[in-house]
């Protein structure tokens, strides 16, 4: 159906929300070793040295190459993204007095040691929050990259919802639902990889789908090539990315067997063609640079590290730890992946093979890197499932779809409206609390292997110990707080004036859905079949 004037300009103030959101609680600084590998990558390929790193204290995160040089473990291509913004904050050390980060330099050497410089163990180090100025800027702005990946994901979302159910209200109401009920919020803030593997995967995704309604042969061909390159995109940005490759095939395939019933096999075996050589030619990258800083293919930065690599956790063990378990279960960390689990279903009935390729997806992470022995510890909720998160909650809006009373529609309603409130708390106080304090604070002995049982547990990672650590330190662990708290005039009027536009767009926001609200339809949201 055509949108309502009234939802689409609600859509567009969603849009710019959800930025400022994201800006109002952006950290402005790295978070843990694994941040900080990823921003010494970035830095040397931005000064022109390449993938090669300063090594980490105790060789964290690296693996001596060939050359004697150390490389990193992570995926090549967020590093090579973000010099950008490396290069922006050279630029912006020389405009940013250092006086405006006194507020945040303070706060962050009284919490946590790991951002202070040390000297010790045979080894210097700069530390996350180094002294020099122009580092700090330059941190800075790269720490801005997952706060824009995310927001890419967010509109990403909304459009693949305005598309999927022919309803642009369904796509807001599933971008909200991710960016506010999930973990992806707190996911924003550290410089993981995880948040630009999603918006890959999702950008394979849509293609592979939509090649099902296509008629142009050209453009068929396209979005083959787009589904397979971004597939490819998501494995140099995390190479555990594919263990999604499978439900995204299906979904592939499937399409691609509507395509084929309809027009014959040549289109369909030119789009798979496309499709193969554009995710080969990346994902080919991998072994290629094994090959370069190793000497085997099969080689990577991981091989060498304490914890090594075992998929060894047993299978029921991972259901219980990953979907359940107070520390890292994905539904109490996400609770609106609950009500999509009832909109399933529906999404089946509607998009068989969309419903099995994205299930497929979510249990290709749970079998593979659900099994991994690396818990994730260090991160907010269960890291190392945070991709499946957008294909889990890809049903919600359905719930609003065929609504048989109004008893039914505001059961309904009032299921996605506990979920996204219990989601928010949730997520709020992982964005309130710098999850590197209560680590620092009470878990600074645990071994590279993780103390399982405190990883698990619900006072020790989650929710309720950041709790605590906010009584014990009530600062937000957010940049505009620090720069309003600097005292600086220059620094207050940006803070304030970014604050300002906020509020407004919050207001206008409210207002708009006030309007959806007057005008709703008393049989709910209804999407085309």
């Amino acid at each position: 159906m055509d949108s309502h004037p009234t939802v689409r300009s609600t859509c567009r103030l969603f849009s710019l929300l959800s930025l400022i959101v994201l800006v109002w609680t952006w950290s402005g600084h790295l978070h843990s070793p694994d941040c900080e590998i990823n921003y010494r990558t970035v830095r040397s390929l931005a000064e022109g040295k390449g993938y090669a790193v300063p090594p980490y204290p105790s060789g964290f995160g690296t693996r001596t190459g060939l050359d004697g040089n150390e490389y990193p473990q992570y995926g090549p291509l967020q590093p090579l993204l973000a010099v950008p913004l490396f290069l922006l904050g050279k630029t912006m050390s020389g405009l940013i007095p250092p006086e405006w980060l006194s507020a945040q330099e303070q706060r962050l050497y009284r919490t946590v040691s790991f951002y202070r410089p040390s000297t010790g163990g045979g080894s210097n180090f700069e530390g996350l929050y180094p002294i020099d100025h122009k580092e700090r800027v330059c941190r800075l702005m790269v720490s801005l990259f997952n706060p824009l990946m995310t927001w890419l994901t967010v509109l990403l979302i909304l459009f693949f919802g305005k598309t999927l159910y022919n309803d642009e209200l369904s796509g807001m109401i599933l971008a909200a639902f991710y960016l506010f009920g999930t973990i992806a919020w707190p996911h924003s803030r550290p410089f993981y990889t995880e948040s630009l593997a999603t918006l890959c995967l999702l950008g394979s995704l849509l293609p592979a789908w939509q090649m099902g309604q296509e008629t142009g042969c050209q453009r068929l061909v396209a979005k083959a090539g787009g589904a397979g390159a971004f597939l490819g995109l998501a494995v140099l940005a995390r190479l555990d990315s594919v263990v999604a490759g499978p439900g995204l095939c299906l979904v592939g395939i499937a399409s691609l067997y509507k395509v084929w019933q309809a027009r014959g096999g040549v289109a369909a075996v030119s789009a798979l063609l496309s499709g193969i050589a554009g995710c080969v030619c990346l994902v080919a990258i991998h072994p290629v640079l094994n090959w370069l800083r190793f000497g085997s293919v099969l080689a990577s930065g991981y091989s060498d590290q304490p914890e090594g690599i075992d998929f060894g956790i047993p299978f029921f063990d991972s259901l219980w730890i990953y979907l359940i378990s107070p520390g890292k279960g994905i539904f109490g960390y996400s609770p609106p992946l609950l009500a999509g689990l009832f909109a399933w279903p529906l999404l089946y009935k509607r998009e068989k093979s969309l419903a099995l390729g994205t299930l497929l997806i979510g249990l290709g992470y749970l079998l593979v890197i659900g099994r991994w022995q690396n818990l994730g510890g260090w991160c907010w909720g269960p890291r190392h499932l945070f991709q499946v998160t957008p294909f889990l909650l890809l049903p919600l809006p359905l719930l609003l779809q065929r609504v048989k009373s109004p008893q039914d529609y505001l059961g309904r309603n009032l299921l996605l409206m506990l979920v996204l409130v219990l989601g928010i708390v949730v997520q709020f106080w992982g964005v309130l609390v710098d999850y590197m304090w209560p680590l620092d604070q009470t878990l600074r002995g645990l071994s590279p292997g993780e103390d399982t049982a405190r990883v698990l547990s619900a006072g020790y990672y989650g929710p309720v110990l950041h709790a605590w650590a906010w009584r014990h330190d009530p600062d937000p662990d957010w940049f505009l707080y620090d720069l309003w708290n600097s005292g600086k005039t220059g620094a207050r009027f940006v803070a304030g004036g970014i604050g300002s536009v906020g509020f407004a767009l919050l207001v206008l926001f409210i207002h708009s859905l006030w309007k959806i609200y007057r005008k709703n339809r008393p049989a709910g949201i209804h999407c085309n079949s």
